[in-house]
């Protein structure tokens, strides 16, 4: 029943994305480093309530296994995990941010942010909730060695009860590395009636040099191992079971950070994803079949200022593509090379509609703010 429960709940927030831009007003009082140091420290060690963990190096079975147990509870989110950990250094440009939660979690209605320590301006992001861990995606690339800051408000997420995350933030610094990104993974996270005889594939954005197969799981109920043959082709890595699974089963499996290198030596990033089989093998649910949700439409939403601009990269859908605003007074909007540039022309609402060759639409909308004024 807790499996059940887990994948029943995990389906209502899949591919549910929140408008993952913050605004792009500015901080009135712009810390000093060492202040802002002891106001990180002050929030997020002070209680354990608040962030339990120390450096964010969970190992990846724990990781797995906190997706595969993941439930609902009457009690508040804390912050288990983070990836980027904070403070890291030497973190890949085009990093996807994972914040484990001690409960499954779904959109409150407050800020999540990610934003630029020199400028204090905020990094256009793409949210997504897999279960009770939050990703949050940089919408393009963030700058080589720069610091940023990622700010979750209180209540950005709550529990499924509706209980509200206590707030906290922390930073961490970028290279000039763009890692390995995965760019299908099959099963996808929370995918139903799996073949017992599936065979597991991640592809990649870049061609695979080298595998380290120690850092490649696949677990079962009770977090037990599931042996299985690990291989590489291209881009591709295969995870095949030695044996069938069982029937209408819980999974989950990984790669963890340095699992595959590519041809420049850059490692991947960590992936996680949780399944439940079938009762029979051979065909399934493709994850490509709109049925699944892989294809429902992405809701953004952005904040801007008064006469200033916010700038969102177009990926996927063909193009040519076309843009068009419900109030042109309030916000304008224009494509050039793949990315859209959004523009505040007074204090409002409004939504901006963009089309593919195919007619696919996409919806942002967009909350217009006055100047803000610092002494």
């Amino acid at each position: 029943m807790k499996r059940l429960l887990y994948l029943i709940l995990t389906f209502t927030l899949l591919f549910s994305v929140l408008g993952g831009i913050g605004a792009s007003a500015k901080d009135n009082n712009k810390l000093s480093k060492e202040e802002e140091i002891q106001q990180d420290t002050k929030n997020m060690e002070s209680s354990n309530e608040i962030f339990k963990i120390n450096s964010g190096k969970s190992s990846q079975k724990s990781l797995i296994m906190n997706s595969i147990d993941a439930t609902a509870s009457d009690t508040i989110p804390v912050l288990e995990s983070a990836d980027p950990y904070r403070w890291q250094e030497n973190v890949p440009r085009n990093k996807v941010i994972r914040l484990g939660f001690s409960t499954l979690i779904q959109y409150g209605n407050k800020k999540i942010r990610v934003w630029d320590t020199d400028t204090y301006d905020d990094f256009p992001i793409r949210t997504e909730i897999q279960g009770s861990y939050l990703l949050i995606t940089p919408i393009g690339n963030f700058d080589p060695f720069k610091k940023y800051m990622i700010s979750i408000d209180n209540g950005a997420v709550s529990s499924l009860s509706g209980y509200g995350n206590a707030n906290f933030f922390y930073s961490f610094n970028t290279n000039n590395v763009l890692s390995p990104l995965a760019e299908k993974v099959d099963p996808s996270f929370g995918q139903d009636n799996v073949p017992v005889d599936k065979v597991i594939k991640v592809i990649f954005d870049k061609s695979i040099k080298s595998i380290d197969k120690s850092k490649i799981l696949l677990l079962g109920d009770s977090s037990k191992t599931i042996p299985a043959t690990v291989t590489t082709s291209g881009s591709t890595v295969q995870i095949k079971p030695n044996s069938v699974l069982n029937k209408n089963t819980v999974y989950g499996f990984g790669l963890e950070e340095g699992a595959i290198y590519d041809t420049n030596g850059i490692p991947n990033q960590r992936i996680i994803s949780v399944f439940m089989t079938g009762s029979s093998s051979g065909g399934g649910t493709d994850p490509g079949n709109p049925d699944d949700g892989d294809n429902e439409d992405y809701d953004l939403s952005v904040t801007v200022e008064y006469k200033k601009t916010a700038k969102i990269k177009i990926q996927g859908g063909k193009s040519p593509y076309t843009v068009t605003s419900s109030n042109s007074s309030v916000a304008t909007a224009t494509i050039k090379s793949n990315y859209i540039t959004i523009s505040g022309k007074k204090k409002g609402e409004a939504t901006i509609t963009v089309k593919d060759k195919n007619g696919e639409e996409l919806t942002i909308d967009v909350n217009v703010i006055d100047y803000i004024v610092n002494f």
